[in-house]
């Protein structure tokens, strides 16, 4: 599923993927056009995304919705962005890349 907000020209300024898993919602490609970044919108879109999981899960009388995400140690943006979220680090992976 591609969620984003759009200014009132359907601009898109915020964007993400979101794949419904058996026992989990995968939240992928969180970007932010370059003209709009550090205004809280990416923020928005992940706020607006959780809270709309747990309604319906509410509405539904199911169990909360456990979200997963994947990224890069390096990316401190987005690790901010997640943090504000409330998201926190359930485990880490390292990568290795082969020189020749």
């Amino acid at each position: 599923m591609f969620c984003c907000i759009t200014d009132s020209e359907d601009n898109i300024l915020s964007s993400c993927f979101l794949d419904d898993e058996n026992s989990y919602i995968c939240i992928w490609g969180v970007e932010t056009d370059a003209h709009h970044r550090r205004k809280g919108l990416a923020l928005l879109l992940m706020q607006c995304i959780i809270a709309a999981a747990l309604t319906t899960s509410n509405d539904n009388n199911m169990p909360a919705p456990v979200f997963m995400l994947q990224v890069s140690g390096r990316n401190t943006a987005a690790l901010n962005l997640y943090k504000k979220c409330g998201f926190l680090t359930e485990s880490r992976i390292d990568y290795y890349s082969l020189h020749s």
